[in-house]
């Protein structure tokens, strides 16, 4: 029987250049009654992550139970063990401002405000969303580090730049350039 974990890096961590890293980081996640010990300022229980109804049942209809992925027992494992198919959830940018915040406070007892949490997250978030992009183009991660690399032209850049220059603050360029690409390709 398999045991459910939370991948703990970014997704843009879990890879070295075009390929996925050997070793991934994850917590196992666990079921619990509730979440009382995190208390009202959610300031408690800093080694679980809460996962709100998370949807994990063998069971198709069966009621959505509460689930922490528990950060007392992080470990690392071959990716060989990690299945995409058997994904059952991905964090929204907001979830992944809370895993790096709770990941800070039980890692380094560091007092942070989501706010700031999430402006620092900000281009990493918009990094792994062009790079589904890019995935969803190419049926492959093959050439993206490359690409994103490369002094190429975008639309809406006066000079010939390179992608990971403007992640952080004009993704949709970029979204565009590859939908560009993809047509371009497919001619």
């Amino acid at each position: 029987m398999s045991t459910p974990v939370m991948v703990v890096p970014h997704p843009c961590q879990c890879y070295h250049g075009d390929k996925l890293r050997r070793f991934i980081t994850v917590a196992p996640v666990e079921e619990v009654t509730d979440y009382a010990p995190f208390g009202e300022e959610r300031t408690g229980a800093k080694d679980k992550f809460a996962l709100l109804d998370l949807p994990i049942s063998a069971e198709p209809d069966a009621p959505r139970k509460s689930h922490v992925a528990n950060f007392g027992k992080l470990t690392t494992v071959g990716h060989k063990y990690l299945n995409v198919r058997n994904r059952v959830a991905c964090l929204s940018h907001m979830g992944l401002g809370l895993l790096a915040k709770r990941l800070m406070q039980f890692q380094l007892r560091a007092p942070s405000e989501l706010a700031q949490v999430m402006g620092f997250t900000h281009k990493q978030w918009n990094e792994a969303y062009v790079m589904q992009a890019w995935v969803r183009a190419n049926a492959s991660l093959k050439g993206y580090s490359a690409w994103m690399r490369t002094p190429t032209a975008i639309p809406g850049i006066n000079e010939p730049a390179a992608p990971d220059e403007y992640v952080a603050g004009a993704p949709d360029l970029l979204l565009e350039l590859i939908g560009k690409q993809t047509a371009a390709a497919g001619q």
